[in-house]
């Protein structure tokens, strides 16, 4: 698997529990937000600070390590 797959599989299990926090698909706001892959890897300001803006009304406030922790913890349970 190349690093571009491994990447793209990554997001697109954190994508089953973004819904629920989130505005847009995470493919939606990396493009809105010009965020690349290597911003996703490297979870650069650039991209934390794409996933805090692209937050519903009921989570704009919470900072990105929490939001992270919860739209991942909604994947495993979407998933399982």
């Amino acid at each position: 698997m190349t690093k571009k797959e491994k990447l793209t599989k990554e997001i697109d299990f954190a994508n089953m529990g973004a819904g629920a926090y989130l505005c847009d698909c995470l493919w939606d706001i990396m493009e809105d937000h010009e965020v690349t892959l290597e911003d996703f890897e490297h979870k650069t300001k650039t991209w934390r600070v794409a996933v805090e803006k692209s937050a519903c009304e009921q989570y704009e406030f919470m900072p990105y390590e929490d939001l992270w922790e919860r739209i991942i913890a909604s994947s495993l349970y979407d998933k399982g």
